[in-house]
């Protein structure tokens, strides 16, 4: 299948979904270390006790390494109204279509995909870092534990995003290939 069909069958596979999707140059992610400053400065309360969170996730510059060998990014996105929104739910559902999407992935032969979801993982009510990971394949760190500006890579691609949310939420996540 030629890369042309393999971006065009992804974004029908989020809009299957009902995920908004873009599809961009790899080259056109940015990583830097200000926006994984954020994590600590003010400290987030999933700092060093989420497996999904720095420092337990991959350093930056070992993360912008890996990029160069990526050439598609899929910026992701679901927007709920802020009275929809329940618990974790939007992220949990943004994660699973990650997930689903490395599966898709993987049966078109690209096994190194991989993506990046919002937040800290949710799947257990506590990350429980001294033991076993009960979801080792569903956790994914976020675009911001990984230095990235998704607000702001949002916006370049028209995205209307408010910061804070005011209506609706934005959720987002980025699929790579």
């Amino acid at each position: 299948m030629d890369r042309e069909a393999v971006v065009r069958d992804y974004l029908q596979l989020a809009r299957d979904a009902a995920i908004q999707a873009v599809a961009l140059s790899a080259g056109k992610i940015r990583v830097r270390s200000s926006v994984r400053m954020k994590c600590q400065i003010p400290l987030c309360e999933h700092y060093g006790t989420n497996r999904a969170c720095p420092p337990l996730i991959p350093e930056l510059a070992t993360f912008r390494e890996a990029l160069q060998d990526y050439e598609w990014a899929f910026l992701l996105g679901l927007v709920v109204s802020r009275e929809a929104v329940r618990g974790h739910e939007p992220e949990l559902a943004l994660d699973d279509f990650v997930c689903r999407s490395e599966n898709w992935a993987l049966g078109r032969g690209y096994y190194w995909g991989f993506g990046l979801t919002g937040g800290a993982c949710y799947r257990c009510p506590r990350c429980e870092i001294s033991r076993p990971c009960p979801f080792p394949f569903r956790q994914h760190p976020s675009p911001e534990g990984m230095g990235i500006d998704i607000t702001m890579l949002a916006r370049e691609v028209g995205w209307a995003v408010d910061w804070p949310p005011k209506d609706r939420v934005h959720y987002f996540a980025l699929f790579f290939l």
